[in-house]
């Protein structure tokens, strides 16, 4: 069987997350494979995966540049 994933990361790019986005981001960036590997030690085979990311701020304090929506890629 084929599988198909859409995946949306949902991140909080307030200041509260300064000590830990650099994680985050290296997490990011690692996940597809991540997940590709996991998949396949399970024999699921994946066609396509799209991913959308979501970073959000403070409304009050960054107003109209508050959310970060991307396409998929």
């Amino acid at each position: 069987m084929n599988y198909t994933v859409d995946l949306v990361f949902c991140i909080d790019a307030t200041g509260n997350m300064n000590p830990v986005i650099n994680m985050v981001k290296n997490n990011a960036l690692s996940f597809y494979s991540d997940l590709m590997n996991a998949l396949n030690a399970k024999g699921k085979r994946v066609e396509s995966v799209r991913i959308k990311v979501i970073a959000f701020r403070d409304y009050l304090e960054d107003k109209d540049d508050a959310m970060l929506v991307t396409d998929f890629f």
